[in-house]
């Protein structure tokens, strides 16, 4: 949250929408939802604290009702692991204006732990940011991954594919950013992967 809310852009056009799904006996939940309501109307930036009981649904319930209760025409999907450049939206935003059919922008999402653990994270913290770099250029021309994270999506877009929470017979669907990027592919949209770096704890 802090990450998000040191993003260099009009601050009255930011709000900050945090979807908690933690156990009502977890004992930071209280300190957690303090610090957010704390932190709304500071520099004209709106947040909200939603916390459910239960992981039914998973993320993409999470997703779900952070959707329900935002107004905006984009949205930015951070998980709690998430840092983003301060520059971020500055060289992200402006790739909307030029294409309707761009439904959402991915951006290179590095590990940003593996120096601080051992040597078996460090060597695969290096396997995925190998990956995350291939799937980028492969992406280029070609079909553009959403993570679930990390990644700024056109509302109008998410509408028009549905909700993030679905079920596959009475199943639900956990990779959500794969069907999601399929959906958006389907109803006419694609995305797009740009080099604006970002983290994941």
């Amino acid at each position: 949250i802090n990450s998000a809310i040191s993003l260099n852009y009009p601050e009255n056009k930011l709000e900050i929408i945090v979807v908690d799904n933690s156990s009502d006996d977890f004992e930071e939940l209280q300190i957690w939802t303090d610090y957010v309501n704390s932190l709304n109307g500071k520099n004209n930036i709106t947040t909200k604290f939603i916390h459910r009981t239960g992981r039914e649904g998973f993320k993409p319930r999470n997703m779900d009702l952070a959707l329900k209760e935002s107004s905006s025409e984009f949205i930015l999907f951070l998980d709690i692991d998430s840092t983003i450049d301060v520059n971020a939206l500055l060289y992200t935003m402006p790739l909307f204006s030029t294409d309707a059919k761009l439904g959402y922008v991915q951006m290179h999402t590095i590990q940003t732990n593996g120096r601080y653990n051992s040597f078996l994270a460090n060597i695969n913290a290096a396997r995925i940011n190998i990956h995350r770099f291939l799937q980028g250029v492969r992406s280029h021309g070609g079909f553009c991954l959403f993570y679930g994270h990390n990644a700024i999506w056109r509302n109008t877009t998410l509408k028009k594919i549905g909700k993030c929470e679905e079920y596959y017979g009475k199943n639900i669907v956990i990779t959500e950013d794969f069907a999601l990027s399929i959906r958006a592919l389907q109803a006419g949209f694609y995305g797009k992967t740009i080099w604006v770096k970002s983290g994941e704890w």
